[in-house]
């Protein structure tokens, strides 16, 4: 019964760790996203032929670039 509780706490460890594993390289994979984002919509912004006066700028940049 003890050698059996004993594996059980050791599987579930393992699932823990497994998890923060997995965690870590969403949000690794999160920053990355993020930072192509950026220099995506900067080179967009950098190649946009400028028109002055055609549309009112109601729209902050923060949120054009989708960071808060």
């Amino acid at each position: 019964m003890q050698r059996l509780a004993a594996e059980e706490q050791r599987r579930r460890s393992c699932r823990v760790v497994g998890a923060v594993e997995l965690l870590d390289r969403l949000r690794a994979l999160d920053r990355l996203q993020v930072i192509v984002r950026v220099r995506a919509s900067d080179r967009v912004r950098e190649t946009e032929p400028r028109v002055v006066g055609t549309m009112p700028r109601t729209v902050p940049a923060a949120s054009k670039t989708g960071i808060s």
